[in-house]
């Protein structure tokens, strides 16, 4: 009986750290390096002579205009009169696909290096609210880095 119990002891420990423990050990580190992946690829992204724009009102941030998505043509953002109205071929848009933007300004300064400024997109809609760091926005691309993943969407302007 004794030996019954020492087992049945030994797989719910087991389980529980395979379970629970295991997962956190792989996958902060696992986390981390997606993380500094994506960081790398968005700066690859990043044309040397691209400037950020500077816009003291959301609304004369964005112009009106529509974009696809780069890889999934079906996907698009359109932004109008200070909406971002997401939306996908087929579908039917709702209010939660209409969101209120704000774009902000945020500084770091790396050791010994100069300051840096980061352009952040937040949008805010009646059931979400997302944000993005802005990393190229001309008249032709959009390009944006989903905040905490890390993940890059490029968007090519619809002409």
């Amino acid at each position: 009986m004794k030996r019954i119990l020492k087992a049945i002891g030994v797989i719910v420990f087991l389980a529980y750290f395979i379970g629970n423990v295991l997962p956190n050990l792989i996958g902060v580190p696992l986390a981390a390096y997606h993380s500094y992946e994506a960081r790398q690829t968005a700066e690859d992204f990043i044309n040397e002579d691209y400037q950020p724009k500077v816009s003291s009102t959301n609304e004369s941030y964005f112009k009106n205009s529509i974009w696809i998505h780069d890889q999934d043509s079906l996907a698009k953002i359109e932004i109008k009169n200070g909406k971002w109205i997401m939306s996908y071929k087929g579908l039917k848009t709702n209010s939660s696909d209409v969101y209120e933007y704000r774009v902000t300004k945020e500084y770091s300064i790396p050791q010994n290096t100069q300051a840096n400024s980061t352009e952040l997109l937040t949008l805010i809609s009646i059931s979400d609210t997302l944000r993005y760091e802005i990393l190229r926005y001309d008249e032709d691309y959009l390009n944006l880095m989903y905040l905490p993943r890390g993940n890059i969407l490029l968007y090519k302007a619809y002409k």
